[in-house]
């Protein structure tokens, strides 16, 4: 991996966990639904990853398209080269 690979990779994990650790600031968290938790976590992870495009809702809704096809990739044949990095958008190597 090179550097600006790691270093993409080191603010990604700082913003995560930047969102995971003022969490606990919003009022009533402690009465949240397992649903809720998840959707929030998922959106800390979007926004981590980009928090330009995946800001908001319609940037939430955004990482919910890119996260199913990374949770359910399409079938690659043992005849066809791997497409992992084109098919799955979090493959794909950021700025």
């Amino acid at each position: 991996m090179n550097a600006a690979k790691r270093k993409r990779v080191r603010q990604i994990v700082a913003a995560f966990q930047k969102y995971v650790a003022t969490y606990s600031d919003q009022a009533h968290y402690d009465e949240y639904t397992d649903r809720i938790l998840i959707d929030d976590f998922l959106y800390g992870i979007g926004l981590a990853l980009d928090p330009e495009q995946y800001r908001m809702a319609d940037g939430y809704e955004r990482f919910k398209a890119v996260l199913r096809v990374h949770l359910d990739p399409p079938e690659v044949s043992p005849e066809t080269p791997s497409t992992a990095s084109t098919s799955d958008p979090l493959n794909e190597v950021q700025p």
